[in-house]
């Protein structure tokens, strides 16, 4: 028997903010929770013979009463996992118990080809490493292009073939609108061949790279203001503030636009029962702020210069990222998601940044850690707030293999939520009696 979260939740176009947070606090209803939690020793090993009066669970701050408990343990090979032909058209809409269904989402569009292709190669390479008659059951999700399996397929092959038809058909499609790469992100070059009078920001526009755009383009962008206006100090600080601005905005309709998208791929959802793993692998965004962006255009500039300023300081600590984070997490609970997110995008940047001859002058390695942190602040707060987990590194292989393997025994623990305001946020905290035993589980919803 699977108990499963009820809510009645409903979704209107509303324009006013404020009556969106009115309707969300009265018709968001969370009668019942299952919730899944994974328990390990100091070794991170499963611990798989807990009990139900080993649990205690308090919502909000009030302890509840655990009347549904159950094991979810998808270790091994499952006989109702099969061991189907390998046909490539292979899905199925049912998993039975034991078998793992993983949703991998892949968050490419702000990524150049390069990183995509060694994106798809290495998730191609960890699927082909798996065992045959492995007992998962995977979705593949682009979030630029939309799906690229045929649902849950359960066969490796299908899964491996789905991906090279997804990457013939994204070549296909995709212009990468990222500026020559002679260049190196310095518009330098670029502004010194034209030949039709002077070139200004206000006329060529921002000094950013069309594509994608990281904080190296920026501190290239800034430097490029530097050399132009070197003789003029008003025009020098217009166009690294413009430039400045035009990153955070950046920054801030990326931030809204993954909220968005990861939302809708969770709604897709709605009619999956059981728990499901979402491996979300994304370049980030920030859910905080960008004052790394800040810090590099006051070290660009000299700490002393006082003409620094922002028209979007304020722009990250708004109710849009606030609500559709909201929205999400709530998603999340409904139907039972757990997200790990991987980033194998950030940390090569700031290790060329590290070493890169083109980028003189003593700007500390601290702005770039900093900026690392912000906009992996979305992806590290999805994974917690959902009982999941962060991952930066090179390569994909062994940090995906590391969590399905680490995801494959779960505790589930069912109780009736206690009464409270409606669509306002609830803590979740649950301990175990047994000593040096950690609980991973998703720290609330909105209920």
């Amino acid at each position: 028997m699977m108990l499963t979260l009820l809510c009645s939740l409903f979704f209107y176009q509303i324009d006013d903010l404020e009556a969106w947070d009115r309707q969300i606090q009265e018709e968001i209803t969370v009668n019942y929770l299952t919730l899944d939690v994974m328990a390990v020793d100091a070794k991170g090993r499963p611990v798989t013979d807990l009990k139900a009066a080993d649990f205690q669970v308090k919502d909000k701050g009030r302890k509840v009463k655990i009347d549904f408990f159950d094991t979810l343990d998808m270790r091994g090979s499952s006989k109702e996992s099969g061991n189907a032909s390998e046909d490539p058209d292979l899905h199925r809409d049912t998993a039975g118990k034991g078998v793992q269904q993983l949703i991998l989402a892949l968050d490419m569009e702000d990524v150049t080809n390069t990183q995509v292709t060694r994106t798809l190669k290495q998730l191609r390479d960890y699927i082909g490493s798996l065992d045959n008659s492995f007992q998962y059951r995977i979705h593949v999700y682009s979030m630029e292009h939309g799906t690229v399996t045929k649902g849950f397929m359960s066969q490796r092959k299908a899964v491996m073939i789905a991906l090279d038809e997804f990457a013939e058909r994204h070549f296909k499609t995709r212009i990468d609108s990222r500026r020559p790469a002679r260049g190196e992100g310095n518009l330098l070059d670029d502004l010194e061949e034209e030949d039709d009078g002077p070139i200004t920001p206000w006329k060529k526009g921002n000094m950013l790279p069309r594509g994608p755009v990281g904080l190296a383009d920026l501190e290239s962008a800034y430097r490029t203001c530097m050399v132009l206006y070197a003789n003029n100090p008003a025009k020098k600080a217009m166009c690294i503030n413009d430039n400045l601005n035009s990153f955070i905005r950046q920054q801030y309709h990326r931030t809204l636009r993954v909220l968005g998208e990861l939302q809708d791929l969770t709604r897709k959802f709605e009619e999956q029962d059981g728990l499901k793993t979402m491996l979300l692998v994304s370049p980030g965004f920030s859910t905080t702020s960008m004052d790394a962006a800040y810090s590099l255009a006051r070290h660009v500039m000299g700490q002393a210069d006082k003409s620094l300023h922002s028209r979007t300081a304020r722009l990250f600590n708004n109710e849009n990222i606030q609500r559709d984070s909201r929205k999400l997490l709530h998603t999340c609970a409904v139907n039972r998601i757990v997200f790990h997110a991987f980033d194998i995008y950030n940390r090569m940047d700031l290790h060329k940044r590290a070493s890169g001859s083109q980028f003189a002058g003593p700007i500390p390695q601290t702005i770039y850690r900093d900026f690392d942190n912000e906009i992996s602040s979305g992806l590290l707060s999805l994974a917690r707030d959902t009982g999941g987990s962060f991952t930066q590194a090179f390569n994909l292989q062994t940090p995906i293999g590391r969590v399905i393997n680490g995801s494959a025994f779960y505790y589930q623990l069912g109780y009736t939520t206690p009464k409270g305001k409606k669509g306002a946020w609830r803590k979740l905290k649950v301990t175990c009696k047994r000593k040096g035993v950690k609980l991973i589980y998703r720290k609330g919803y909105y209920g």
